[in-house]
């Protein structure tokens, strides 16, 4: 799907509306113009239109929403392009940075070692991730290098990737990967 645009059947859809609808108004104007009733398959044409009209905003309302979400969710040049899933990856790259905003370090083990060790650079984390079915991001606090906590990621649940987190870590962490994993139906 392209950002903004109608895909090619909604286009054919929008056309035969537009069509049918101008049709429908000329026979109209001739009738009303000629002091005569509408007929019924004149009056049937323009309930049908209206319905017509009715699918074609309700199929623009949702593309919009589509784009809305679209354009809330992607960033140009998403990190951890590695990262099989659009959805996790998602989640992941809000989970990353909000993580490093709160002013963490992450260590990141997947599950046998660690395989990058403790760091703030965003860039060196995602390139470490996803390279088993599941890791562990540890969290240490600047301030000591003692672990704060840790969150186990899970792919393949998608939406629900954040699998498990110790409870020690601060719900402000995950408030808005939570919220868009609640989007696409997650947890």
């Amino acid at each position: 799907m392209t950002r903004g645009k109608l895909t090619e059947a909604e286009r054919i859809e929008l056309r035969g509306l537009e069509a049918d609808a101008a049709l429908a108004r000329h026979r109209a104007r001739k009738h009303l113009a000629a002091g005569r009733a509408l007929p019924a398959d004149i009056q049937n044409d323009i309930a049908i239109k209206r319905q017509r009209e009715a699918v074609a905003l309700l199929a623009r309302a949702a593309q919009s929403r589509r784009n809305l979400m679209t354009e809330t969710i992607t960033k140009p040049e998403l990190p951890f392009a590695n990262h099989r899933n659009e959805v996790e990856r998602q989640i992941i790259v809000l989970l990353v940075e909000d993580i490093l905003a709160a002013g963490y370090r992450i260590a990141v083990n997947d599950g046998e070692e660690t395989v990058l060790p403790s760091s703030n650079d965003a860039a060196r984390i995602f390139a470490a991730m996803s390279t088993t079915d599941e890791e562990r991001l540890i969290l240490e606090p600047h301030a000591d290098n003692g672990t704060q906590g840790w969150i186990r990621l899970i792919y393949g649940n998608f939406a629900s990737v954040i699998s498990d987190y110790t409870t020690n870590i601060p719900e402000t962490v995950f408030a808005r990967a939570n919220e868009l994993a609640d989007r696409f139906g997650g947890y």
